[in-house]
């Protein structure tokens, strides 16, 4: 675990992708509270990485990472972080979190679905700039 802290904070980018990796893996044997004290706030931290890859693999990350925590914990923290990454300035983060819209929906609590995820789905299939993030959303969930 140390060497995965140690890469996200690495100055090279691949290793920071790499660690996004390695942290889902992680969350996924270590259990939701070891997930919830030291991944989460990890992979928080590279959600606003200037690297559009190491996003990328932080938006691909979230939905595995939900499937550990609790619905409170979901709601709170990792909820938020997809909400941020959906709305990125590239056009490829917004791609890679219209992909886990339909999975994300389904560990979402109930009041995400009524509200929010599906104005973000809406979003996505009204994308301006994006013809790929437009044809991503009605691919993932149709």
């Amino acid at each position: 675990m140390q060497i995965t802290m140690k890469m996200a904070h690495d100055e090279d980018q691949a290793h920071r992708e790499t660690a996004v990796h390695l942290l889902q893996y992680l969350a996924s044997t270590m259990g939701e509270e070891i997930c919830q004290c030291f991944i989460v706030p990890e992979i928080r931290s590279l959600c606003i990485e200037s690297s559009p890859s190491v996003r990328i693999a932080v938006s691909k990350a979230l939905l595995s990472i939900s499937k550990i925590v609790k619905p409170i914990f979901f709601s709170q923290n990792i909820y938020p972080l997809y909400k941020e990454l959906s709305s990125d300035r590239e056009d490829s983060v917004r791609k890679a979190c219209a992909e886990q819209v339909s999975g994300i929906s389904e560990v979402a609590p109930n009041v995400h679905k009524e509200t929010d995820l599906r104005e973000l789905y809406y979003t996505f299939i009204k994308d301006k700039t994006s013809k790929l993030v437009r044809g991503t959303a009605y691919q993932s969930v149709g």
